[in-house]
């Protein structure tokens, strides 16, 4: 896929205002997460690649600690950029579900773990560049372009495949709450919070279902944003209710009241699709047959 330099720049601003959007509409619960603290991470260095990339535009030569850079590097960096989204998808979708599952914490987050998500986030850039620039195959693909006003763009198959997952998992508990047979409460429960996911996210999905029918290929600079991240992290915010309420609801009269007040204590307060869901709040209704998303 080529495009122009100036259509290139005008995009890669347009993802960094995105990102930062919706990390400033959502800072409280940002400060929360994994997920969260990525996500600013990635809109610091998307808008980092967008200076530099824009610099060299505008400037063709520039010079930063002894390294000259020109337009032509304007290509190898975005390509470069997306190689390292590219690879990125998978442990990013892996650690996010891992945080959702093993976090106790309630609204407050401490300090302890805000700095565990930061070294953490640090940690994973650092890892992922090292593969990239030193270990992986990569190579970049320059054009005939003299002027170099033109870049070659390439896709990912990451995040196709990440994608593929997640439609075919919700699909899937779409099909659990009305084949797998609870009590009615239960049951409720299990079919609120699956079809309140779909209602937030249903164009999204619509929108990965024609980009996965179609085949269609998305540079791979814009696989990796905060709109995707967010719907990750409320993808697994999902199994993790679903996981919890079914747990409940399998529980015979007489123990469930015993686990009542751990599982009420301990469930971490989440956000699904910028909706404020208590956990407390989800597992005391799912008890009582009340609905909270």
């Amino acid at each position: 896929m080529e495009v122009s330099l100036p259509t290139l720049l005008l995009v890669l601003w347009l993802k960094a205002v995105l990102d930062w959007a919706m990390v400033l509409i959502q800072w409280p619960h940002v400060v929360r997460s994994f997920c969260g603290f990525f996500c600013i991470s990635l809109a610091l260095i998307d808008t980092i690649l967008d200076v530099l990339v824009t610099q060299l535009f505008l400037v063709e030569d520039l010079y930063i600690s002894n390294l000259h850079f020109t337009r032509y590097h304007v290509c190898l960096l975005v390509q470069a950029t997306g190689f390292v989204y590219s690879v990125l998808q998978w442990p990013v979708f892996l650690l996010i579900g891992l945080d959702i599952y093993r976090t106790q914490s309630t609204v407050e987050v401490s300090w302890t773990r805000k700095l565990i998500y930061v070294c953490g986030t640090a940690l994973l850039w650092s890892l992922t560049m090292f593969y990239v620039f030193w270990r992986a195959d990569f190579s970049p693909v320059t054009g005939d372009d003299p002027q170099h006003l033109q870049c070659i763009l390439i896709g990912s198959s990451q995040s196709s495949q990440v994608a593929t997952v997640v439609l075919v998992a919700v699909t899937g508990l779409v099909l659990y709450t009305y084949t797998h047979k609870y009590d009615e409460r239960g049951q409720e429960d299990l079919r609120h919070s699956v079809f309140s996911f779909l209602s937030n996210w249903s164009f999204f999905l619509a929108l990965l279902v024609l980009l996965l029918m179609f085949q269609a290929e998305i540079p791979a600079y814009l696989d990796m944003n905060v709109p995707w991240l967010d719907l990750l992290h409320s993808f697994h915010i999902l199994l993790t209710l679903n996981s919890c309420s079914c747990l409940l609801c399998s529980e015979k009269e007489g123990d469930l009241e015993g686990k009542r007040e751990t599982w009420l204590e301990n469930f971490t307060d989440v956000s699904v699709a910028g909706r404020d869901i208590k956990g407390r709040d989800f597992l005391q209704n799912s008890l009582q047959n009340k609905s909270v998303i």
